[in-house]
């Protein structure tokens, strides 16, 4: 990905930062989606969502 993107690691630390899941929450609850769940790990970050 550094290849691609010589600015790839800022921009995944930026994405999965407190800031942004903050955000991300504000907006599934703007959308009316209440049962989630966001989970992190070394691996990925993951919104689980029900219905």
């Amino acid at each position: 990905m550094r290849e691609i993107d010589p600015e790839w690691e800022a921009k995944a630390a930026e994405r999965l930062s407190r800031k942004n899941k903050d955000a991300i929450r504000r907006e599934l609850e703007q959308a009316g989606i209440t049962a989630y769940d966001i989970h992190e790990d070394e691996a990925a970050f993951w919104i689980i969502m029900e219905r």
